[in-house]
């Protein structure tokens, strides 16, 4: 896919293209191949340049919080008191954020009349108290977006904005469910509307030698009207264009119609999360920031946004971003394992003594697109690593399935989601202080039944439909 829309800039080098083109996302500069010579022949397997606007970022574009204010779609809204701006958000702010979106028009909210919906700003009070390390505990919470109550849709609904205005009606993906899950079900909604040989196909592989994909994750993106495939990759890295030609072979549709979104691949939904994150972070200033990582997209938004924002005086520079990887299997032991230069930045907590595998599917593995991304970030003296254990993910369960936590806030979560208030409360165990704290929660999606067992055993849970 190559767009005129975007430019393109490598995160490493900051070397500017004028074109965006998702087939040649690694940079050939020397230093941003440093590693990935290790992977010579999977090299389009990685990328290190990503979509930027045309346009300058202008913070005062972005929403304000406070819900009263305004109703911008697919942006964060909470009704935490303390958030309200001076004035009203005017058409003109509204046509500089247009400006700075990675599709040319919403489409689907113009078009189509539908809505995205909203990451919610929640204050935890009860969670705060009880830390006595943390003095304000924040959750961005993006299981309150409707399609598939996970942070998987606003990077969908960028996707298939873009798709809608390029006019590519065919997107591939490698998926363990919530990412095929999501855009699958605002397809279904667009092709309602759309003639027969305008409607949308997405396409989600997943691996067949992976059994932590059930037949109950794939046929809930069937029902949606996706498309499924498997491939055995016997846990080899699957190329975008093996998934083009498998794509060819059981539907004939050329390869230079066949857009790979793959999570990290795509681009725009990258530059959505950085836009989400720039308006949260610019306005909320938390000192610590807890992000779970499995493939990295919404950890390198949030990354790119607090480097931003750090580098323009808008946060101190001791403004942390806490990456929250599984014990064992992740993609930060696979970079410090393949890296000759990089030191470790595990950040130390107690629940560390413990080396039981948490149940985090959606983070589990070693590959990811952006992993010369995620390297690069980890070069940064603002981030730190915090590897999440059985023993920590089972604390935060029964802490969050606490009926005084759930008079507190409201959030609904699968077991990957519980890696960033894993790592938060591990972080009390280290005896730095914390003044205030952003949990990202990415919400419960498309799960197995050994997921849903795991959540129904958390102390008073009652939130898992029968």
């Amino acid at each position: 896919m190559k767009t005129d829309l975007l430019h393109s800039e490598c995160l490493v080098c900051k070397r500017k293209e004028e074109q965006y083109d998702s087939s040649a996302l690694l940079c050939r500069e020397k230093d941003c191949l440093a590693d990935a010579d290790l992977r010579a022949l999977e090299r389009p397997n990685f990328i290190s340049k990503l979509p930027v606007s045309k346009n300058e970022l202008d913070l005062a574009a972005l929403p304000p919080l406070d819900f009263r204010q305004h109703a911008q779609d697919m942006f964060a809204m909470t009704a935490v008191p303390g958030f309200q701006e001076a004035g009203q958000y005017s058409k003109e702010q509204e046509k500089i954020l247009k400006g700075l979106l990675p599709f040319q028009d919403n489409l689907l909210g113009k078009q189509f009349h539908l809505r995205c919906g909203n990451p919610i700003l929640l204050q935890s009070k009860k969670l705060g108290s009880e830390l006595n390390n943390v003095d304000d505990a924040f959750i961005l919470d993006f299981s309150a977006y409707g399609w598939s109550n996970t942070l998987k849709d606003p990077r969908s609904w960028a996707i298939i904005n873009h798709a809608l205005g390029e006019k590519l009606q065919h997107l591939a993906l490698w998926t363990a469910g919530n990412a095929g899950y999501s855009l699958s079900k605002i397809a279904q909604a667009v092709n309602r509307f759309l003639p027969f040989r305008e409607r949308l196909n997405v396409y989600s592989i997943y691996d067949s030698y992976n059994d932590s994909v059930e037949r109950k994750i794939t046929f809930e993106i069937e029902k949606h009207g996706g498309h499924i495939h498997t491939i055995l990759s016997q846990g080899n890295i699957i190329p975008p264009a093996e998934i083009q030609e498998q794509i060819y072979n059981r539907h004939m549709i050329e390869s230079d119609q066949i857009w790979c979104v793959t999570d990290g691949l795509e681009g725009v939904g990258n530059e959505m999360y950085k836009l989400i994150f720039l308006q949260v972070l610019s306005k909320l200033k938390p000192s610590h920031v807890f992000v779970p990582v499995g493939t990295g997209n919404l950890y390198i938004g949030a990354f790119r946004a607090l480097k931003h924002l750090i580098d323009n005086k808008f946060l101190p520079g001791s403004t942390k971003l806490i990456g929250a990887v599984p014990f064992g299997n992740n993609v930060y032991n696979d970079i410090l394992k393949n890296s000759k230069t990089l030191n470790p930045r595990l950040r130390e907590g107690g629940s560390n003594l413990n080396l039981g595998q948490p149940l985090m599917p959606k983070l589990v593995g070693e590959y990811s697109p952006l992993r010369q991304c995620i390297k690069h970030s980890l070069e940064e003296p603002f981030v730190e690593m915090m590897q999440i254990t059985e023993r920590s993910q089972k604390h935060a369960l029964n802490a969050l399935s606490n009926e005084i936590y759930r008079e507190d806030f409201k959030v609904s979560f699968e077991p990957s989601s519980l890696a960033g208030f894993s790592a938060l409360l591990d972080s009390q165990n280290n005896g730095e202080h914390i003044g205030s704290a952003l949990v990202i929660n990415t919400g419960m999606g498309n799960i197995s039944e050994n997921e849903e067992n795991f959540l129904k055993s958390g102390s008073g849970l009652r939130r898992i439909p029968a």
